[in-house]
């Protein structure tokens, strides 16, 4: 096992654990705000009653899981993350139509207008990078976009649009 890749791989999933606790806005006491869109892939497990720093650990550990290929230094941008890209478009996209109105009623058109358009911003990105990755592939795009596929992913993918508790 080639020891760059691996580490890189270990701070890349590392450095989600501090995505994932900004996105609950545990750096600050804001609540579903555009710095901190609370996830729902997040606010779903902490809302039954999970401990935080195993809510935390998801996003790496997903990562890991995910990316194994990268711990070996592997360039492929693996079909399956395409899948899941794909399917996760589609699911932000249902998301954000689903829960539109309640996120103008709860949280206003600010939050709700910023969180849609950081949502695409990072669509449109992961998609260039995935794209780029199964063109010409090389590890570090193939870390860089997984990296920022799974931060989207715990972040504005699928932001906090419901009733405040």
């Amino acid at each position: 096992m080639p020891v760059r890749p691996f580490i890189l791989t270990l701070f890349a999933g590392a450095g989600l654990l501090v995505v994932s606790a900004q996105s609950l806005g545990l750096f600050h006491d804001d609540f579903a705000s555009l710095t901190a869109p609370c996830s729902m892939l997040l606010a779903l497990p902490l809302f039954l009653e999970w401990p935080v720093w195993l809510v935390l650990a998801l996003a790496p550990l997903a990562f890991w899981f995910w990316s194994f290929q990268l711990f070996y230094g592997r360039p492929q941008v693996p079909i399956r993350s395409v899948v899941l890209f794909a399917i996760a478009t589609f699911a932000s996209a249902l998301w954000f139509v689903l829960k539109w109105h309640d996120g103008i009623g709860f949280h206003g058109s600010l939050y709700t207008f910023g969180t849609l358009s950081l949502n695409l911003f990072l669509v449109a990105f992961v998609w260039l990078l995935t794209i780029l990755g199964r063109r010409s592939q090389s590890f570090l795009k193939s870390l860089v976009l997984h990296c920022i596929a799974f931060a989207w992913l715990v972040t504005y993918a699928f932001p906090y649009l419901v009733e405040p508790i």
